[in-house]
């Protein structure tokens, strides 16, 4: 990923961050040939588990993507946080141009295919509880029939990918003056969209917007 040095994060925890709230990605890969696939994918990320942590993830036995999957060959997994587009006018600076604002992280590693049963019907349980925690009558995996769950669990294949490398970028003007920052935090804060939001929410927390 092009970062130029004013947009990389390099705090781990704010990369993990957009990683758990994010957790629907992109899992790039290429074949013998070199041609690329890509696979939309949830993702549950063990921070504890190696030096930049391991992503765990499942996909349909179908997709032949994970035949590509083997010891010397790096996948990437793809995140993409918060993003905006930014208008000229939104800067006091009256030499400007259009923009867009984003977080996104991007993770290389070797992927490891699982085969325990056990390890694997581990895996679903975790997805499953994290996602249906919010709701307030959550779904439970053992409410179905275990010979179906079976079925299901022979139809994956679930795999963990131990992250080699770990890129994050936050685009939010750091590159402008300070008077520009403010005037865009301060449209990006009254936006109707909610990724507009959650962007001026990062400034902050960046401590990007003094006063805040």
């Amino acid at each position: 990923m092009y970062i130029p040095s004013y947009f990389e994060t390099k705090e781990r925890e704010l990369s993990f961050d957009l990683m758990r709230r994010e957790n629907f990605a992109q899992l790039i890969t290429s074949d013998e040939e070199g041609l690329p696939w890509v696979t939309f994918l949830p993702f549950m990320l063990d921070e504890k588990a190696g030096p930049n942590g391991t992503l765990i993830g499942h996909m349909a036995r179908a997709n032949q993507q994970w035949r590509h999957f083997n010891e010397e060959r790096l996948v990437l997994v793809s995140f993409m946080g918060p993003h905006s587009y930014v208008s000229p006018r939104w800067y006091e600076t009256k030499q400007a141009v259009p923009t867009w604002l984003y977080l996104a992280v991007q993770a290389y590693g070797y992927p490891r295919i699982i085969e325990d049963d056990n390890e694997v019907a581990s895996i679903m349980q975790d997805l499953v509880t994290h996602h249906e925690k919010p709701s307030p009558n959550p779904w439970k995996i053992e409410e179905q029939n275990s010979e179906y769950l079976e079925r299901m669990r022979r139809g994956i294949v679930a795999f963990k990918i131990e992250i080699e490398r770990l890129e994050g970028k936050a685009k939010l003007n750091q590159n402008k003056s300070e008077a520009d920052r403010e005037s865009v935090y301060k449209a990006l804060s009254q936006n109707t969209d909610s990724h507009a939001v959650t962007l001026a929410e990062m400034m902050v927390e960046l401590k990007m917007i003094k006063g805040k």
